[in-house]
């Protein structure tokens, strides 16, 4: 008798343990907007994109500071938020970070070949993928890239 008693301990321990590892991961993903500001945008957005910028993108979205990245992209066009800002092709109504889809996102496109390539066959837009290529800026950290498209096609979350 004493055998199935500790099957069912080991069992509600492992149920406990998965709880408390599926939470631990949920409180993760709730910090990948932060992480990805820490990471990748706050070093490459404050001398490009930024209200005193002196190079094409001072008519653009104001990229300075973790939350004007994301009120300044998050369901924002070129042709109504920023007509004045230099463009490539017609991207005009191609959102800047489209919530829930990353592959139509100028963001991404900015910065990963792959949704370059989508952006330019789907919306006849030309991103500013090599502009940040020359730059250097360009995203090749598979994880880096993984973490922005699940983080937008998770809804954008300003976390």
């Amino acid at each position: 008798m004493i055998y199935p008693i500790k099957v069912k301990q080991l069992v509600k321990i492992g149920l406990v343990f998965n709880v408390i590892l599926l939470w631990g991961c949920a409180e993760t993903d709730d910090k990948r907007y932060s992480n990805l500001w820490d990471k990748e945008f706050s070093s490459c957005s404050v001398s490009c994109h930024s209200p005193s910028a002196t190079n094409g993108t001072e008519d653009g979205p104001d990229l300075s500071t973790k939350s004007s990245f994301y009120a300044n992209t998050v369901n924002k066009t070129i042709g109504t938020d920023y007509p004045n800002w230099i463009r490539n092709g017609d991207c005009d109504s191609v959102k800047l970070i489209d919530p829930s889809s990353a592959n139509t996102s100028l963001v991404v496109s900015s910065l990963v070949q792959s949704v370059a390539d989508t952006i330019s066959a789907d919306f006849s837009c030309t991103s500013a993928f090599n502009v940040h290529e020359t730059l250097n800026v360009t995203l090749s950290d598979q994880q880096t890239i993984d973490d922005l498209i699940a983080w937008i096609n998770d809804g954008a979350p300003e976390k």
